[in-house]
Formats: structure tokens, sequence, C-alpha cells
């Protein structure tokens, strides 16, 4: 016999099963059981894992509740990538322009002007990510390369961003 529906006959066998377990169960006792299916299911699976238990004593002649239970568990996924429109860039810069992104760290600034910070996609949002000094004669923000690769920054956006020298100020 072939069968082109595995999974409802699995389910009709195991509750069948339990059905029939928790009949040979019976102690003399006229307590109404309960028979609890848990199913679940992990996508990529080919079959679901499916346990079965019995509580209390059935009466042979007093009809047993099954109770169901599905659980479907997602597959882990890492965060989604941000967006690298300039509209995502909004809520810092009026005229955003983006100079790098690669959906977990980006580099944006305001049109014709020098504001330019560095941005980690973290919690679904882009977030400033804070720099480490000021360049002593610029005085534009600075990074260090150490705490940007510590924080997992790609080589390409290190190469772009201004690198602090020990002579910096901090902060």
């Amino acid at each position: 016999m072939i069968l082109h529906h595995p999974r409802p006959l699995t389910v009709l066998l195991t509750l069948g099963a339990a059905l029939f377990l928790s009949a040979c169960t019976d102690d003399g006792d006229s307590a109404a059981g309960t028979v609890t299916e848990t199913m679940t299911v992990t996508p990529g699976a080919t079959m679901p894992t499916t346990t079965a238990t019995t509580t209390g004593t059935p009466d042979p002649g007093t009809p047993t509740l099954a109770t169901t239970t599905t659980q479907v568990t997602p597959p882990t996924t890492p965060d989604r990538p941000g967006s690298c429109e300039p509209d995502f860039f909004l809520d810092e810069f009026t005229s955003p322009v983006v100079m790098f992104c690669d959906g977990a760290w980006a580099r944006a600034g305001q049109a014709q002007t020098d504001h330019v910070l560095v941005f980690h996609y973290r919690d679904g949002r882009w977030l400033s990510h804070p720099h480490d000094g000021r360049d002593v004669f610029t005085q534009y923000p600075c990074y260090d390369e150490e705490n940007l690769r510590a924080t997992g920054a790609p080589e390409e956006l290190i190469s772009q961003v201004s690198l602090c020298e020990p002579e910096d100020e901090q902060g």
C-alpha cells in the first residue's frame, strides 16, 4: 500500500495508540482520563515529532477527552539587514546621502555638508555609532580602529572613516 499523506496517518496512528494505551491502563478507578498529544513541527523536518501522554484512569464506558497542541518552531535567522535607501536616515538628516552601506553598517551624511556619521543597524533600526574622539586639526569625528573591528565593522567602512591618532581629543 502506498501512502501519499504520511503526516495525517502519523497523527491518526499516534492518537489511536494514545487512546488504546489509555484504555489499557484501567485499574478499576472510574475517573475519566485525559490524553494529551503534543506535536512539534520544525520547518525543514520531514516528519513532526509527536508525544502522547495519558493522565488518570479512564472508565471504559466514559468518553476520553483528547487535546492536541501543535507548536511550530520558526527557523533561526539572523537579524534582517537594514535598508540602504537614503530615506531610512531621515531621522538624522533632512537630505541624506549614503556613502557606504552593507545592511549592518552604514556611513551617511547631510547632502553638501561635512556632517557625516557612522551607523550600525541594531534592534530593527539604524543607530548612530559613537565616535571615539575628534581630529585635533579639523575637529571632525574620528574612530578608534580597534573599537570598530571589535564591534564588527567591515574593512570597507574602516577604510572610509577618519581614524583617531594618539594626539586626537577624546570625546
